[in-house]
């Protein structure tokens, strides 16, 4: 796919190009609905630059797919930041074998037809082929956040004692405080005196 030349000195990322365009699709439609994509190069008119991508998505019969476009204009300001107006139209659904037909019939309706060919590129409902088109294309995916490592906060001894600590003082305030959370009962102590001597006759 064609990507539009930046002329411009603005260095904030560029919600114009056609990478950070899928994003924005996703958004809309999930990438793990999307079995096939169309990129059509994007066009230069006279308020902007114009995009337009063709979807065919899972659809509730399994042997059937929905066809969905996204239309993007791109217009950009004396800094070169882009302003993005999105259209995203259902036009129903249609034969998983006939999709492509439906496709171009689509696109004359819209009046999208260009002189370069779509490019078609396979999902399959795949985040990673999602995210490798997204790249290709010059954007980049999101950084996995690290989930803690419990293993590692086990084998601190800081940590480790610090939860041996808490276990022993909650153990200490169960004794004080008794197990139904109420004073502990007295203990009496033992008398060792021996048993009382009998009165005198």
């Amino acid at each position: 796919m064609n990507q539009p030349v930046s002329k411009w000195v603005n260095t904030e990322p560029d919600a114009g190009l056609p990478h950070a365009l899928l994003e924005g699709l996703a958004r809309s439609v999930p990438s793990t609905t999307i079995e096939d994509i169309w990129l059509f190069p994007t066009r230069r008119i006279a308020t902007g630059e114009s995009t337009v991508f063709v979807v065919a998505a899972v659809a509730d019969e399994p042997d059937r797919r929905r066809v969905i476009t996204a239309r993007y204009l791109v217009t950009r300001d004396r800094k070169g930041t882009a302003s993005v107006q999105e259209k995203i139209a259902e036009h129903g659904t249609a034969p998983t074998a006939a999709v492509a037909r439906i496709v171009h019939g689509v696109l004359q309706r819209m009046g999208e037809e260009g002189e370069q060919p779509p490019r078609a590129v396979p999902v399959e409902r795949d985040p990673e082929r999602w995210w490798a088109l997204i790249e290709e294309l010059g954007g980049r995916r999101p950084e996995a956040v690290p989930e803690p490592d419990q293993s590692a906060q086990a084998s601190d001894p800081a940590v480790a004692g610090s939860a041996a600590a808490d276990a022993s003082d909650a153990a200490a305030g169960d004794v004080a405080n008794g197990p139904d959370g109420g004073p502990a009962d007295q203990v009496s102590s033992t008398d060792n005196t021996g048993p009382e001597a009998p009165p005198p006759a």
